[in-house]
Formats: C-alpha cells, sequence, structure tokens
C-alpha cells in the first residue's frame, strides 16, 4: 500500500460524473499500488450495483458506487490494504478497470494516439511520472484500441439516433404487414422520448407458433442478454419445451431498464396475447425476473435453472475470505 497517497473521499449525499467517478478509482488503485477489479449488477430498481476489489490476494479492500441514468453515487469504501506474500500475477500486463474506459471514450471523440497519455492522466490526476504499471500503455497497444472502436463505430447504423432508427424499421415493418397475419407479431411498444429516452419497451410474438400449440406447455423459460442490441438494451426470450421437442421460442421483449416494473409489463402483454396463464417458469437467479414472475402470477411456481445458480456461486465465492469454507 502507498501511504503517501490519501484514501480517495466521495459524499454519500451526491452524485458525479463518469470522470469524478473514474478519477476516484485512478486514487484508490495509486494507493493500493495494484489495480483493482470489479462486479456489477441490476438490483430490483434498476440501479447498477458496482463493487471495487483490491486484486492483491486476499486483500479486504473495496469500495461500492451505485449508478443510474450515468450519474454516479459512493455507497461505501475501505481502503486500508493487507498485502500479504507475493503480489498477483497476470498472464497479460496487468491494466487500470478506469483508465480503459477514458481511453475508449476519448479516441471515439477522435482523440490522437500521440496525445491519448498525457491527455487521460491530466483528466484523472495521475502523476506524468509515476510507476504503477497499470497505468502504461505502449503506442501499438493503443493504436488498436483505437483501430477496434473505430470498427465498431463503422459498423453502427447511419444516423445517431439509434431509437428513432429502431422506430422507423419497426413502423416500415407494420406498414409492409399490414394486411398480413404478421402484422399481429408486433404484441406492444412504448418509448417516452425518442431522443432520450428513460423508458423503452418492445415486444415481440410469432403468431405461427402460437397457431401451432395445441397443448398447454408444463414449463416457461426465460432468459436475457445485455450484449447484442445498442446502449446494452436488454433482450428477453421466453420459450418452452415439450417432450419431444427442442425449445421453442414463443416471445422476444426489449427493454430499457431492466427491472420488476419493465418486465411485468411486457410478461402481462405477452400472456394476454398468448391467451394462456402460466402454471410453472424456469428463470436464472436475478431477483426482478423472480418478483415480476411471482407478482405478475403469484400462482405460478417458479423454478431457478441449476446451471445458473451453479455460475452465480461460483461467481461470488472470492467474496469468502477463509479459504476452507470456501473450498468446502
Amino acid at each position: 500500500m502507498n501511504q503517501s497517497v490519501p484514501a480517495p473521499l466521495a459524499d454519500t449525499k451526491q452524485y458525479i460524473d463518469f470522470i469524478h467517478y473514474l478519477q476516484y478509482g485512478v486514487q484508490a488503485e495509486m494507493r493500493a499500488n495494484c489495480n483493482y477489479r470489479k462486479d456489477s449488477h441490476l438490483n430490483s430498481d434498476g440501479v447498477t450495483i458496482i463493487r471495487h476489489y483490491c486484486r492483491w490476494g486476499s486483500c479486504s479492500a473495496n469500495f461500492t458506487f451505485e449508478m443510474k441514468s450515468n450519474q454516479y453515487r459512493f455507497v461505501n469504501g475501505h481502503h486500508f490494504h493487507n498485502h500479504v506474500g507475493e503480489p498477483p500475477s497476470f498472464k497479460y500486463s496487468p491494466k487500470s478497470i478506469f483508465l480503459r474506459p477514458y481511453l475508449q471514450q476519448y479516441f471515439i471523440s477522435g482523440g490522437k494516439v500521440a496525445d491519448a497519455i498525457s491527455c487521460s492522466y491530466q483528466a484523472l490526476n495521475i502523476p506524468f511520472i509515476n510507476n504503477y504499471v497499470f497505468f502504461s500503455y505502449d503506442e501499438n497497444t493503443l493504436r488498436q484500441l483505437k483501430k477496434e472502436l473505430t470498427e465498431q463505430i463503422l459498423q453502427m447504423p447511419k444516423g445517431s439516433n439509434h431509437y428513432g432508427n429502431f422506430l422507423d424499421v419497426v413502423n416500415k415493418y407494420k406498414s409492409e404487414k399490414i394486411n398480413t397475419p404478421s402484422a399481429k407479431d408486433l404484441l406492444y411498444h412504448e418509448i417516452d422520448d425518442v431522443d432520450n429516452p428513460v423508458d423503452f419497451l418492445f415486444v415481440y410474438g410469432d403468431c405461427r407458433i402460437k397457431d401451432l400449440l395445441y397443448e398447454e406447455p408444463r414449463m416457461y423459460h426465460i432468459d436475457s442478454t445485455f450484449k447484442i442490441l445498442f446502449e446494452k438494451l436488454v433482450l428477453y426470450i421466453i420459450a418452452c419445451k415439450f417432450e419431444k421437442t427442442h425449445a421453442i421460442p414463443l416471445c422476444y421483449f426489449i427493454v430499457k431498464q431492466d427491472n420488476e416494473t419493465s418486465i411485468s409489463k411486457c410478461l402481462i402483454k405477452f400472456f394476454e396475447w398468448f391467451e394462456r396463464t402460466p402454471s410453472n417458469f424456469m428463470s436464472d437467479c436475478a431477483l426482478q425476473i423472480f418478483n415480476s414472475i411471482h407478482n405478475t402470477f403469484q400462482e405460478c411456481n417458479i423454478f431457478w435453472c441449476a446451471l445458473h445458480v451453479m455460475r452465480a456461486l461460483r461467481k461470488n465465492l472470492y467474496r469468502i475470505p477463509d479459504e476452507n469454507i470456501r473450498a468446502d
């Protein structure tokens, strides 16, 4: 631990912007003389909780922020480091989880490789002369990072308003299918502000699948991903499976706020259209999914997928400091 660097300070009552959040993290890493790792999840209120942990062995130093609408609020922190034994080993050179996001924004804004380090050090209050290996980037690595970001930008649809582009596609589909059964596939969509939406919902079902199902599904399955759509919108799928079939997708829905209210509204829209009431649902162990199913269909049995439960257990084992308990 570098005691010459004071512990970072933040007000638990005030929200701060992205840059000030990064500055806090950078100071924490300088005090630790070690980089951090982070673990984030959405709670049932749609607020992202971000926990940060010192990467040195069993060091207990950590701090937590919550993020809502791209604003950050400090929750708690502990910045006394107990660095015992050898430093952590890495396959590749360790990097700061706070410097890289700034570099990404810098390159997306058209920044030059030659000025990247000096601009980022100045913005994040990193000393220009330092011995922190996790703040070091060679020119080739910076060029590769800029190249990857440029390629991603080129693959984006033309126009800066992704929501407007999406709604254009929806309206085009509706106009083309207006006199066909497929027109009913678009079950529901809602957006409060095309330019800067807080709430965005989209629900799609397939009428052909609905007409082909002649028996009641014994179990519905729901799962989600945020890695496919723009702005990390959350894409959900509802599926069912019969004894002699593969999984059959029934519905896709998209939410901007991944919380109980948004999920419940989409579930209601789908099952009203599907004209069935679920008796059994299987999901991962995300509480916002559990609560939305439980409060929408109070008689429904909810099962947690064993694979997702095991993954969650393994992901959180490191929070148990006692090695013997972890081994058990």
